[in-house]
């Protein structure tokens, strides 16, 4: 067991333990692991998030198979680091929308989206996440759908708004990383001068 504090209580320690398998990985190796049913399960019934679920798992050397094929390359560690790690992706369109699938399935606890535009037919032909059924609505709230389809452990935060250097510290507030997924230079600019200057209002309240 790692030396983390547990964030459920005993019962629900239990019931983790009591749910794992053994699942060999596709190098050969065996792992005890939590089924997503198995999970989902202990989260509705025990009244905790599924992120939570996952953790103590991990704390407790049991990987949720979801994250089976990361663990070769990151660890029981990173997966839990990725679990309890918030990234900001700034535009939710082409690349954007891909970074934000990407980091869903890979675990990522907590993603903050932010983008102001609406999906238009002429985002059909590239954007990862556009469909018929989604024009019109604004790509921050079809991207933080799609997520909850692909990972419901994950926690996700929309903001339909610009980044701007006056609202930079609020919007990416508790992030390590902020991802880049616009498509044009002068709002890369921007979004770069907000980063350094919320980076270095962080660094004055140290």
């Amino acid at each position: 067991m790692r030396a983390e504090t547990m964030t459920v209580d005993k019962k629900s320690i239990q019931r983790i333990i009591e749910a794992k398998e053994v699942c060999t990985a596709p190098g050969g190796k065996k792992y005890p692991v939590i089924s997503l049913k198995a999970v989902n399960t202990i989260a509705q019934e025990d009244g905790i998030p599924a992120k939570e679920v996952e953790s103590t798992a991990l704390e407790l050397d049991i990987v949720p198979l979801r994250y089976l094929r990361n663990i070769g390359t990151i660890g029981l560690e990173g997966q839990l680091k990725l679990l309890r790690s918030a990234v900001a992706v700034v535009g939710a369109g082409g690349l954007g929308g891909g970074l934000i699938e990407l980091l869903a399935r890979q675990g990522v606890g907590h993603i903050i989206i932010i983008d102001s535009e609406r999906f238009s037919e002429t985002d059909l032909n590239r954007q990862l996440i556009a469909t018929e059924k989604d024009l019109g609505e604004y790509k921050a709230i079809v991207a933080a759908r799609r997520v909850g389809k692909i990972n419901s452990a994950v926690t996700v935060t929309t903001h339909i708004e610009k980044l701007t250097g006056e609202n930079a510290h609020q919007l990416i507030k508790g992030t390590r990383v902020v991802a880049d997924g616009m498509d044009n230079l002068p709002s890369r600019f921007a979004a770069e001068e907000a980063c350094l200057l919320y980076t270095s209002d962080a660094a004055d309240e140290l």
